[in-house]
């Protein structure tokens, strides 16, 4: 089994760095130890200088618990030398070479306003930046996704011995069971996959504020724990709130009238290394197809269509839009090669 690392930089004023790297990665302030619940009574067990404060340091976390711990701890002394270990920021890899830089260029000016600085450009490849403190980092784009013909049942997306599974996670008014959310389970079931469908443990209390993501987060991530490798994430509306798990597990995902107008879901659509498919209707208030395009090339926008893909007209029309949905569904996981065949 292999070992698990944690990350730790040096520094002369934590908190400055760990407002830049959380603005970077996503990390968030990582509680202190069970049952400790400040950093002063946990390093109050151990026998340290008493100038050996909590505010000496800043421990971050990747709030899905995927990437590795990052602690910054103060030293008396500035950064001297280049850094022997730099750590390497991945964007998404969809796309044409352009699209690519594109998107690298952009992140690297995000991070320059705050708070860090670009030493040089890798023309096409990747940004070599500095933190606030002159650590060295990079930005550059993942590696595009790639799907092997006949892959072996060992490697098959969200399967173990062949048996894939896929998590339905609804929106905030109807349950998993809703047609549109039916539906496009029952093609993952067509091809084989075993399909969980979460409902809500309660009420969320403000779906447009920030804590939505963590809420949804918290409800998402027993069940997908629960499912061996990495299963596709089939979410509408509320439950597209779970891109930020998507994006750090890098599961393929079908996001069904997502919620384009909170910059939190677009910001973590355009960090998934997986694919995704996009649905949503022009007559949605929540939908933006401009954005839609930039973030995925699979997209189906159907024309007049409102939150819930209904059309103007006799409802059979509303139906046939409910058609298109599972056929663009069977072809997306058709391109992306999911389940995959096993062996």
């Amino acid at each position: 089994m292999a070992a698990s690392i944690d990350l730790t930089l040096e520094s002369t004023d934590a908190r400055v760095l760990a407002a830049f790297w959380k603005t970077a990665v996503g990390y968030v302030d990582e509680p202190p130890p069970a049952p400790f619940t400040t950093r002063e009574e946990w390093l109050a067990q151990f026998d340290l200088p008493e100038d050996d404060l909590a505010d000496d340091g800043a421990w971050l976390c990747d709030p899905d618990g995927v990437g590795p711990r990052l602690s910054i701890l103060n030293v008396p002394e500035p950064k001297t030398a280049k850094n022997r270990l730099h750590i390497d920021i991945r964007l998404p890899g969809h796309g044409s070479p352009d699209e690519r830089w594109a998107r690298i260029k952009a992140e690297s000016k995000r991070l320059v306003k705050a708070g860090g600085s670009v030493l040089e450009e890798v023309d096409g490849h990747h940004v070599v930046m500095a933190d606030p403190e002159g650590n060295e980092f990079c930005v550059a784009a993942a590696a595009a996704w790639r799907v092997a013909p006949e892959p072996r049942a060992s490697t098959v997306l969200g399967s173990v011995g062949g048996v894939a599974d896929a998590v339905v996670i609804p929106g905030r008014t109807f349950g998993p069971g809703a047609p549109l959310l039916m539906y496009a389970g029952d093609v993952a079931e067509q091809r084989g996959a075993t399909v969980h469908r979460h409902s809500w443990s309660e009420e969320p209390a403000r779906p447009d504020a920030p804590e939505i993501e963590g809420w949804v987060r918290g409800q998402i991530t027993p069940l997908i724990d629960s499912v061996s490798g990495r299963p596709l994430l089939i979410a509408k509306s509320l439950g597209t709130n779970a891109a930020a798990i998507a994006a750090k597990r890098s599961l393929p995902a079908v996001w069904i009238t997502p919620v384009l107008t909170l910059p939190w879901v677009v910001d973590a659509l355009s960090r998934a290394t997986a694919p995704f498919l996009l649905v949503g209707g022009t007559a949605d208030k929540l939908w933006d197809g401009d954005a839609a395009r930039r973030l995925s090339p699979h997209v189906l926008e159907v024309p007049e269509a409102d939150h819930g893909m209904y059309v103007p007209g006799p409802l059979t029309d509303s139906i046939a839009v409910l058609s298109r949905v599972v056929v663009a569904v069977d072809e997306f996981l058709d391109g992306i090669g999911w389940p995959g065949a096993p062996t």
